[in-house]
């Protein structure tokens, strides 16, 4: 296992069972976020997955990778939600897609790169006031966003009389997070 601060130079000199050990490390995962963010399918998913593992690989070979503002894993999603859109607009337009363009790591990432520092900075803002939320809201937004639980079994496990009760203490969870986010932007 790579650690995290030898990862930025393992990328860098293209070893090639880092890129092997990020796709197995996060495969599963962007299915998942991509499943349930933009509702696509395995398959498509695991498309802009390999894709996007492709050009981290380019973009590090090439130098294009300097350093990361976040980690690696927000630095692949947000490759990979490119890919994503990009793959759902061709399809919109009704063109092919069967090959990325050979310029497709360089066109347009430089276009995105403030954006996706800004997107990145509030998704580690959001990161850390959840960490540092006090209970039970942690083990809430924890269970149901992390663990993937269900309302019911958060309940079971927190000892809540139901589902409901559960739900209404989330909803009061995400909005205290979100006024915190506000008060941190500001």
């Amino acid at each position: 296992m790579i650690r995290e601060e030898n990862l930025l130079e393992s990328l860098k000199e293209a070893h090639e069972e880092v890129f092997i050990e990020i796709y197995r490390k996060y495969r599963e995962s962007f299915i998942s976020w991509t499943s349930k963010l933009y509702a696509c399918d395995r398959d498509t998913a695991l498309d802009c997955f390999q894709d996007s593992v492709i050009i981290l690989m380019n973009n590090a070979r090439s130098g294009r990778l300097e350093r990361l503002e976040s980690g690696i894993k927000t630095y692949l999603f947000s490759i990979g939600r490119n890919v994503l859109l990009k793959k759902y607009d061709m399809k919109k337009k009704e063109t092919s897609f069967g090959e990325l363009p050979a310029d497709y790591e360089t066109h347009g990432i430089s276009e995105y790169d403030e954006l996706f520092n800004h997107k990145n900075k509030l998704i580690d803002k959001v990161a850390e006031l959840a960490v540092n939320m006090k209970e039970p809201c942690k083990s809430i937004l924890k269970y149901y966003y992390y663990e993937n639980l269900s309302m019911e079994r958060i309940a079971d496990v927190m000892n809540y009389k139901n589902a409901d009760t559960v739900k209404s203490q989330k909803l009061r969870c995400m909005k205290y997070l979100e006024e915190s986010l506000q008060k941190e932007i500001q």
